[in-house]
Parts: structure tokens; C-alpha cells; sequence
């Protein structure tokens, strides 16, 4: 019985697998199209930090790679991705309600400078 309630909970925003599987491969492809803006990030930040390769053209290879994840999360469909930016919008109110109502840190300490590239 508590596994049918987990999977009607999980389930119930989707009509179909497929909603599901868009939905999943969405958030999937999301969490990796940061990568390149942290590779690139801790290479300005840590220039001569220990590596075990260095990759070469690695401006190009994030942009690239950034473009390529952005197209995908595109080619998803409206549907899936006004689901997802609306669960990201959800969630950064529930963090900030937190922030400010229980751990009470100033506004300077939320790094908002770093997240610029999530508005376009």
C-alpha cells in the first residue's frame, strides 16, 4: 500500500510515461548544463591546480556544451520546461522564505551576482 501512494504521489503531476520520461531527461540534462560554467569558473578561480589532464579548448568545449544542453532542454516542449521553471521558481521562494524567516543571513551572503546566467 505505501508503495502504490509513493507512485501515485510521484506520478500524479504526469499524464503519461512519456511527460514523465521528458520530464526526467529535462531535469536530467538541466543538472549537466552547469558543468561547463564550472569548468570554466574553477579554471579562472584555480588556474594552477593540480589536474590529472588538462583539456584543451576548454571556452569552446563549455560553449558548445552549454548551447547543446540548452537545446535540448528547448526541443522538450513548453509543457515540460513551464513545469520545470515553475518547480525552480517554487523552490527558490521556499529557500528564501528559509533564508530570511529562520536563518536570518543578510542579503549580501546569497551569492546572487554568481546566478546571473539562470535569467535568460
Amino acid at each position: 500500500m505505501v508503495t502504490y501512494i509513493v507512485g501515485v504521489f510521484f506520478f500524479f503531476p504526469f499524464p503519461s510515461w512519456q511527460k514523465l520520461v521528458s520530464a526526467v531527461s529535462l531535469i536530467t540534462v538541466l543538472s549537466y548544463s552547469i558543468g561547463p560554467i564550472i569548468l570554466l569558473h574553477l579554471r579562472r578561480v584555480l588556474p594552477d591546480a593540480k589536474r590529472p589532464f588538462r583539456l584543451r579548448l576548454t571556452k569552446t568545449i563549455s560553449l558548445v556544451a552549454f548551447i547543446a544542453a540548452n537545446w535540448i532542454i528547448y526541443w522538450t516542449g513548453y509543457g515540460v520546461v513551464k513545469w520545470l521553471l515553475s518547480l525552480v521558481v517554487l523552490y527558490v521562494v521556499v529557500y528564501l522564505a528559509w533564508y530570511f524567516l529562520i536563518h536570518r543571513g543578510p542579503v549580501s551572503k546569497l551569492g546572487w551576482e554568481q546566478a546571473w546566467w539562470l535569467i535568460p
